[in-house]
């Protein structure tokens, strides 16, 4: 399949902008990927009543590229300590298996409910980002096995990650790991590394679902995957991710989430009106 040259680079910068989030915010890039899949692939012939489906399929993906890639950047530079440890591996089993059940529950849903769950998401992400702006740190940040607060073998945290992987199955939940960790008092970078290690049994048992249902009528597909759209969108990742990670403690995060926010308002605006005509 022969991609137009004008697509095809949007998808690769797309992928980088969504690399470059991950690793530096620790935000899923699934609210970078999704949007812009959702302008993209109807260009490429992808029939309207897929286009939801396969926007989310094709992101999560690209998410297991870009978690494996953030994981790894953020490991050799010490941000994540000890991903083995049998508290983390817990908490990648919880969050693998709400992702698992979300993703099921999503293909029994009407396409149109997935874009506006994704408008949902967006627009409470949207809200969540400006008001962290205006928020002021009130503890020093601490590292995950430090933190009083945050007990990884816990109830509550499974539950939380059990509930983040469903709304990323849906496209939703990348962007709750991070703040969340935050409030618990997790230093940022260690907790945009953890975020990426979680991300990855994510991506994987939501992907799983999405690639055994097949779509009609559009070619080169593994399932509800859109094979030629994720290979250049994970193009791109590779080379945000592999910056994103070092630019981490550089980066005007205070700019960028203000700049992420009115993408997502942009964005919300453009799925409504889809969906209106």
């Amino acid at each position: 399949m022969e991609l137009p040259f004008i697509q095809s680079t949007i998808l690769v910068l797309v992928g980088a902008g969504a690399g470059l989030a991950t690793s530096v915010l620790g935000i899923g890039g699934g609210i970078v990927i999704v949007p812009s899949l959702l302008a993209v692939l109807p260009l490429l012939r992808v029939p309207d009543q897929f286009t939801p489906e396969m926007a989310l399929a094709t992101s999560l993906a690209v998410s297991v590229v870009t978690a494996i890639m953030s994981a790894y950047s953020h490991w050799r530079l010490g941000n994540l300590k000890k991903p083995f440890a049998p508290e983390k591996l817990g908490l990648m089993v919880c969050a693998g298996a709400g992702a698992a059940f979300g993703a099921v529950s999503m293909i029994k849903a009407p396409p149109a409910l997935a874009a506006l769950v994704i408008v949902a998401a967006q627009c409470f992400l949207c809200w969540s980002m400006l008001r962290r702006g205006h928020r002021k740190a009130k503890r020093a940040p601490v590292e995950p096995g430090a933190s009083p607060d945050f007990n990884a073998r816990a109830l509550g945290p499974r539950l939380y990650f059990s509930v983040v992987g469903l709304l990323t199955a849906i496209g939703a939940g990348g962007s709750l790991i991070v703040p969340y960790l935050s409030v618990k008092g997790v230093e940022h970078r260690e907790a945009v590394g953890l975020a990426g290690w979680l991300g990855l049994l994510i991506g994987l048992s939501a992907l799983v679902v999405y690639a055994t249902k097949p779509v009609a009528g559009v070619a080169w597909t593994l399932g509800a995957v859109h094979l030629p759209a994720a290979l250049l969108v994970a193009m791109g990742s590779v080379l945000g991710v592999r910056h994103g990670a070092v630019l981490a403690s550089r980066v005007n995060q205070d700019l960028l989430r203000k700049a992420l926010a009115l993408f997502l308002i942009a964005s919300s605006g453009r799925i409504l009106f889809h969906l209106a005509t």
